[in-house]
């Protein structure tokens, strides 16, 4: 129906804005302290932005929530089903996320030696939203399956919200200086990322419960996230050991191959998040 088609749309958007604020946010005290006043500035700003374009677009999520129950946009004025939304955990969820982007934009109002706690604070509270919904909230292990799901979160904004920095790092600060960064970034990712697959693993073991699961509907949506996924480390370790190497040494044509690479990983990425908006919108693991 066209309702989940715009839901599932709206839903995506509203991932891709959070998980940009939160892990630009987290990029920003751990690698970009030593860049420039200017750039860090730009930095803020940016992140600044994709928390004030998530508040909307969770609202209008929220808004649609009725439409999704009723099967037409019609159902938005119903006023039963409002009050079913406002009573659901979508409705929990919904404010834990709000506050979180509340917070990530007025931490970066500031400089960031003085909002970098506060918003820290925003990333931490907008993740713990997205434990608070689905089948991670009403499992008989859902306190295991919450941490997971957070930890799986926080590395993974970390990841999508480091590379637009790197790619402007790149392109904007001396050689040196970015090789050195992306240099730090590998090294932190190096460790990260299996913690990640390991993560998203152990919440895919809890939920289907078993391999035959894996030819459901949600199976397969889940199959299409790992192969993204390992292509992404492909082209990880691909700047890890080539392109990165080769900036540090100035070499021709360095940079604009590992900035191709990070807006190739960025796209995936956002593959990843439209697959879970669909994922989590229209499926389960039962279907």
């Amino acid at each position: 129906m066209l309702v989940d088609v715009v839901s599932v749309i709206v839903r995506a958007l509203s991932f891709i804005a959070i998980l940009q604020a939160a892990g630009m946010t987290i990029f920003l005290p751990v690698l970009g302290s030593a860049l420039a006043a200017q750039t860090q500035r730009a930095l803020r700003q940016l992140t600044r932005r994709s928390a004030l374009i998530a508040l909307p677009l969770l609202l209008l999520h929220f808004v649609l929530e009725p439409a999704r129950m009723g099967g037409d946009f019609a159902a938005v004025a119903d006023s039963q089903l409002q009050v079913m939304a406002l009573h659901s955990p979508m409705a929990t969820a919904l404010a834990w996320k709000l506050a979180g982007m509340f917070l990530i934009a007025v931490g970066t109002i500031w400089s960031w030696k003085r909002g970098k706690e506060l918003a820290l604070l925003g990333a931490a509270v907008a993740l713990v939203g997205f434990t608070q919904t689905g089948h991670t909230a009403t499992h008989c292990a859902h306190l295991i399956l919450q941490c997971l799901l957070w930890m799986h979160l926080a590395i993974g904004a970390f990841w999508f919200g480091a590379l637009l920095p790197l790619n402007r790092i790149v392109r904007n600060e001396p050689a040196p200086m970015a090789a050195a960064i992306i240099q730090l970034f590998s090294f932190i990712a190096g460790w990260l990322v299996p913690m990640l697959a390991v993560a998203g693993i152990a919440m895919a073991w809890l939920l289907l419960g078993s391999v035959s699961a894996l030819a459901t509907a949600y199976g397969v949506l889940l199959l299409g996230k790992l192969l993204l996924f390992a292509v992404l480390m492909v082209l990880a370790a691909l700047n890890r050991w080539r392109h990165g190497p080769a900036l540090a040494s100035q070499r021709n044509g360095a940079a604009n191959a590992f900035r191709f690479t990070v807006l190739v990983e960025y796209f995936l990425l956002l593959g990843v998040l439209l697959a879970t908006a669909t994922l989590t919108t229209l499926f389960s693991p039962e279907s």
